[in-house]
């Protein structure tokens, strides 16, 4: 058990705890993709794995320094995280609130924009999706 994250914590150097390990793997494995701290807590307090809320904020700070988790900052402040998944971007639908992964913008962005460099891309549109629309 654990075996991805512990192979994903080793190779970002950091050293495995069962809360992190825990955390890691809700993240991995969750039917909702983009989580709140909050989300993490609730789905931990109702469990045998009571995980304080500070310690889901300091994990998932060490987690995005090291690169194994990326996060969206929401129109009402609130950070949404997921494992990172290479450069992509975000698109809120404003009716179901859903949130969907969108291929990255970057290459068309210095395509478009000569001498410019994207290092980091922190993009989220909002609009109605697909199945609100119809």
């Amino acid at each position: 058990m654990f075996e991805i994250e512990q192979m994903q914590m080793q190779n970002n150097d950091i050293k495995p705890s069962k809360h992190r390990l825990l955390i890691l793997n809700y993240l991995n494995t969750s039917s909702v993709t983009h989580l709140t701290a909050d989300d993490i807590f609730e789905h931990f307090r109702n469990s045998d794995h009571n995980i304080s809320l500070a310690t889901i904020y300091n994990t998932l700070n060490l987690f995005k320094e090291k690169n194994i988790v990326s996060f969206v900052r929401m129109q009402n402040g609130e950070y949404k995280y997921e494992t990172t998944l290479g450069e992509h971007v975000h698109f809120e639908c404003i009716k179901c609130k859903k949130i969907y992964n969108m291929p990255s913008i970057k290459e068309y962005f210095e395509e478009n924009n000569e001498g410019f460099i994207v290092k980091e891309q922190e993009v989220l549109f909002r609009g109605i999706c697909n199945d609100c629309n119809t």
